[in-house]
């Protein structure tokens, strides 16, 4: 439901991991048209032309800078492992990370789909979730905007679960309040979405 959300825009790539074998360690996902209010994902096809034998290295350079400039690179809840190596990556191979480029990054984190888990598992999952946060710390420029949405919908829970539950992510929630707070006194723009008031 993260990707999906929202108008639809050209500008929005969802990160996800590549395959093995794949040229690059992450493969971008935007949205293509396949009919009235239908769509599909395709791997973005800029990522294809930037390469040094088709452009040569100043305009594949050029036109990957603006890629990163203009472009929304979103990351699901069960893709924030990928923020922290995502921010570091020189995927294209012309010493170029997200980390000094980018400007708009969307992290997603769902902090009641840990409900069910035991104690050390759910402690677990929630130090994952800090520790992408805390990648954010790898960003070289003030200009980058990052919008955080907490989700906390009720899914499949029933009422006395949501209830039974909510005081936990609510927990949680303050220790994420607590790490974007940290960023903010370093410059970083960050923005808290629905869920984290």
């Amino acid at each position: 439901m993260f990707c999906v959300q929202g108008a639809y825009g050209d500008d929005e790539v969802i990160v996800r991991r590549s395959a093995l074998g794949s040229a690059h360690r992450f493969v971008y996902l935007t949205r293509e048209s396949c009919g009235q209010y239908s769509y599909q994902w395709v791997e973005d096809p800029v990522t294809a032309c930037l390469n040094v034998e088709g452009l040569g290295y100043d305009i594949a350079r050029e036109m990957l800078e603006c890629y990163y400039w203009t472009h929304t690179f979103k990351f699901a809840h069960h893709e924030l492992c990928l923020l922290g190596p995502f921010l570091q990556a020189d995927s294209f191979g012309f010493g170029m990370t997200p980390a000094h480029y980018a400007r708009n990054l969307q992290i997603q984190i769902r902090p009641l789909d840990f409900a069910f888990l035991l104690p050390e598992k759910r402690a677990f999952e929630e130090q994952r979730c800090c520790r992408a946060i805390e990648a954010l710390n790898a960003i070289q420029t003030t200009r980058t905007e990052v919008a955080i949405e907490i989700d906390t919908t009720q899914g499949s829970l029933s009422d006395a679960d949501y209830e039974r539950f909510t005081l936990g992510a609510a927990e949680f929630t303050t220790q994420i309040k607590s790490a974007v707070e940290s960023l903010r006194e370093k410059g970083l723009r960050v923005t808290l979405g629905p869920g984290a008031s």
